[in-house]
């Protein structure tokens, strides 16, 4: 059920672009929403993560 959940969100669709850098992990979305195209960006620190998979 969360698949689904995720498949139906608006940041599922459009185009996801990641940067590693030294400093952490840098997003950059584009999120679309019936009408309404917006881009959204973020950072995570490499301290942030705890573990690896």
């Amino acid at each position: 059920m969360p698949i689904y959940a995720f498949k139906k969100s608006p940041h599922y669709k459009g185009n996801f672009t990641v940067n590693l850098l030294p400093e952490g992990l840098a997003y950059k979305q584009l999120v679309i929403e019936q009408n309404n195209r917006h881009e959204a960006d973020g950072f995570v620190s490499w301290k942030a993560f705890t573990k690896k998979a």
